[in-house]
């Protein structure tokens, strides 16, 4: 079978292949500026609650590295259901050396999120819809959609922690945001200190 490059085939070749650089270059965008889409919000019982997470996670937390915090709260802000933290599954008890060490880390432990959601569900089923969940942090993909999964309707965050995201999380973290508001769960970030807490993200301690 003979093919002729015609004019309309010489087209039709030059739109398929500009088709397939474009998306190429949208496949391959880097992010090069963090600027999470989260509205602001103020008030003093979200520091409350932040601080509780902050502090929950400081005390419980074995991660070397980051000790992060969540909190399920009833939509009404009058309970607490359940805390979490970044942690291991009961009955591990890991050495300092595989705790440090990343890959069998990242295997084995179980995020803030994931952990409160449990939490919630170990205490007799405590109910999480239309719940909101404090997490100084953001979440990663797979913590976005048990936060989904679970009902909760709103997340908050606190900005000055949020904005310390290193680049190598960010293509992550903002799927995950895109997620959330794509499946109708509300974000804020608290603006401001938290106040008489302290913290440790990505090997730093720090004051909230």
């Amino acid at each position: 079978m003979r093919y002729y490059f015609t004019p309309i085939n010489a087209f039709l070749y030059m739109n398929l292949i500009s088709i397939i650089f474009k998306s190429i270059s949208l496949s391959t965008v880097v992010m090069k500026e963090w600027k999470p889409h989260i509205e602001s919000i103020k008030g003093d019982i979200h520091r409350y609650f932040l601080r509780e997470a902050y502090s929950y996670a400081w005390e419980n937390s074995p991660d070397l590295s980051t000790k992060a915090g969540a909190l399920i709260v009833g939509a009404s802000l009058d309970e607490v259901i359940a805390y979490g933290t970044n942690r291991f599954p009961e009955g591990l008890t890991p050495t300092d050396a595989q705790i440090g060490d990343r890959q069998w880390k990242y295997e084995h432990i179980i995020h803030a999120e994931h952990s409160a959601i449990f939490s919630a569900a170990a205490k007799g089923g405590k109910p999480t819809e239309g719940a909101v969940m404090y997490m100084p942090w953001v979440p990663c993909t797979p913590c976005a959609k048990a936060i989904i999964s679970a009902g909760i309707k709103t997340l908050i965050s606190h900005r000055e922690l949020v904005m310390k995201t290193p680049e190598r999380w960010w293509t992550n973290t903002n799927y995950a945001l895109d997620l959330l508001e794509l499946c109708g769960v509300k974000k804020f970030m608290y603006e401001g200190k938290i106040g008489d807490v302290k913290g440790l993200f990505d090997g730093s301690q720090w004051y909230p």
